[in-house]
């Protein structure tokens, strides 16, 4: 049926009208559009159907609209059309979340929301910004999401869905070789200790997607000039590799994700790791 609809028979069929987006049926109507237009199309396609109405429409009412909406369900769905927005990675979709405010709102906001399907949504956005690229990740940064981050990997530890989207986001801030970010990530009186908090979920967490998840970030962190003495320390190495052994944790990915942390070590200080490595 997609393949052989017009554009605009398309646009009509499946996104509510300006005056129909923030009611509780138009809402849901455009988080089925989006899911369904981005399972069976690229999203190349799919950002060229969406037309600067919706955007504009959807964006720049977004906080007003969420602030007098406090259904969970409503605020949930607003979060997954600004998800599907952001996954487009579309330039001129990524601006506008920024400009308008909403990305910083979200960062505010996200601190003492109670939903953990929001709080996952909310991440989701912001790692699809952070994936954009550009200046993104550094706007990021100055909005405070690494402060965010750390308090939230605290609040939800117990949480699967929440945590695999936190380390997520991280992981994409974490990617971008950017000299700001690094020294962001290194500076504990105002974002924490991002390494410690890792190595403590390594430890104790039973999730296999949460702890790949945080291997991701801990390689890209090994691979920092800054950051990767952090990591070569003996309570690391014992706890990842006891990690790894563990019978209900052992799993192809995770020692990919181990051996990649690991060669980043030994490229940056190749005696030492090897002095550490040698007990395992």
């Amino acid at each position: 049926c997609l393949g052989i609809m017009g554009d605009t028979e398309m646009q009509e069929r499946l996104i509510p009208p300006p005056d129909k987006i923030f009611t509780e049926d138009g809402i849901s109507k455009l988080v089925g559009s989006l899911d369904q237009l981005t399972e069976f199309l690229s999203v190349e396609v799919v950002g060229q159907m969406i037309d600067k109405r919706l955007t504009s429409d959807f964006v720049d009412k977004f906080v007003e609209t969420y602030d007098s909406h406090t259904d969970v369900k409503f605020r949930k769905n607003m979060t997954h059309v600004a998800e599907r927005l952001a996954h487009l990675d579309d330039k001129d979709i990524t601006c506008s979340l920024i400009e308008s405010g909403v990305v910083e709102y979200l960062i505010k906001f996200c601190e003492d929301c109670t939903d953990s399907g929001i709080t996952s949504n909310i991440f989701d956005v912001l790692k699809n910004i952070a994936a954009n690229k550009e200046d993104s990740p550094t706007q990021l940064v100055e909005m405070g999401m690494l402060s965010k981050i750390v308090l939230l990997l605290q609040k939800w530890r117990k949480d699967e869905s929440v945590m695999t989207s936190l380390l997520r986001a991280l992981f994409c801030i974490s990617s971008c070789d950017v000299k700001d970010i690094e020294e962001s990530l290194t500076n504990t009186s105002v974002h924490g200790d991002i390494p410690n908090i890792l190595q403590e979920i390594i430890e104790t967490s039973t999730s296999d997607s949460v702890i790949n998840e945080t291997f991701g970030v801990i390689k890209n962190l090994s691979d920092t000039e800054l950051l990767h003495q952090k990591f070569i320390n003996p309570q690391f190495f014992a706890i990842t590799f006891s990690q790894l052994k563990s019978e209900h944790l052992g799993n192809g990915t995770k020692g990919e994700l181990l051996n990649g942390a690991i060669l980043a070590l030994a490229n940056k200080n190749p005696d030492t790791t090897k002095d550490m490595l040698s007990p395992h």
